[in-house]
């Protein structure tokens, strides 16, 4: 979710848990997860924790590049991705504010970092056009 929490679908149950979005910062929509249940949340929810992300989801994501205070980073299309992406100046590829890009995640993020990637293509602007 873009507020930052998720749901955790545990194989061979119809519920599923609650993540927080402390939980989320380590891992991504799609990955396959090692949890641990908590118990409830305050607003009854079975919630749980993340112990270790054991397949991750593709490395790829598409998102839209800004830069602010002379920082790159690109904001992910995909709004159950709840994180920006950290671009380093040589990772660009030419890439310019608003442009649509395609981003490889060099570091996955953690509660402590955030995700650091590099641009491998560039597919246009914002208004479409490539």
């Amino acid at each position: 979710h873009r507020d930052g929490y998720g749901f955790l679908r545990v194989e061979g149950r119809k519920d599923d848990l609650y993540l927080s979005s402390e939980q989320m910062k380590t891992c991504i929509h799609g990955d396959q997860v090692l949890a641990q249940p908590l118990g409830a949340d305050r607003k009854g929810r079975r919630e749980a924790r993340i112990v270790r992300v054991l397949g991750p989801k593709t490395s790829q994501i598409v998102g839209r590049y800004f830069t602010e205070a002379g920082v790159g980073f690109v904001v992910p299309d995909d709004s159950r991705l709840s994180f920006d992406i950290l671009i380093p100046p040589d990772q660009i590829m030419g890439a310019r504010m608003g442009f649509v890009v395609v981003v490889e995640l060099t570091q996955r993020p953690t509660r402590r970092t955030k995700a650091v990637g590099k641009i491998v293509e560039v597919l246009g602007d914002n208004m479409g056009t490539g």
